[in-house]
């Protein structure tokens, strides 16, 4: 079943609100394993939900992984995962109508 989208807005919301707070040097820094997961989940979410932004949501989030294929590091940034969620957020329609 679906998420609705206020539901996706307020998730972003949070996880936008969090990342902001970082400074300079912690938004160039890769991203934890988690926070790439979590990004990566949310994604999925808003594509069960509104399958029409596939084109412009972006790709989900690298990991590079240890021999088990378990993910051990992030390829991408703070940054770059708070933009994916802002761009998200500026994506989603304001009412479900």
């Amino acid at each position: 079943m679906a998420v609705d989208i206020s539901t996706l807005d307020k998730m972003a919301r949070g996880v936008i609100a969090a990342i902001s707070r970082l400074e300079k040097s912690g938004l160039k820094e890769n991203a934890s394993v988690r926070l790439g997961q979590d990004y990566n989940d949310y994604r999925e979410k808003v594509l069960e939900a509104k399958p029409e932004l596939a084109s412009v949501v972006g790709q989900p989030m690298g990991f590079d992984t240890d021999m088990g294929g378990t993910p051990v590091f992030c390829q991408g940034t703070n940054l770059d995962i708070l933009s994916e969620y802002e761009k998200i957020v500026r994506l989603l329609p304001d009412d479900e109508d």
